[in-house]
């Protein structure tokens, strides 16, 4: 789920919703449009916040992933690695 922007009139909808597909087509996301009393900024934010930690803890294991490896002497990070296996 990306980001929760309010749209400014109906003009950036587009004729049937054209511009909606466009992006989605462009972005590979899914884009919902709701109108205010369809629209819940609490349960966004909690998406939103869950997305968020989600990432934090990938980073925090990508972190402690990389202190192991230091540790046992590889000089590379792990997206190094990844990428030297890769070649």
């Amino acid at each position: 789920q990306g980001p929760v922007q309010p749209l400014v009139g109906l003009g950036a909808i587009g004729r049937e919703g054209q511009n909606v597909r466009l992006a989605a087509r462009l972005t590979g996301w899914k884009i919902d449009i709701k109108n205010s009393t369809e629209y819940d900024q609490e349960a966004e934010d909690a998406v939103v916040a869950e997305l968020i930690s989600q990432r934090e803890e990938e980073e925090a294991l990508q972190q402690q992933a990389e202190e192991r490896l230091a540790a046992d002497g590889v000089s590379h990070g792990l997206p190094e690695l990844l990428q030297l296996n890769l070649a």
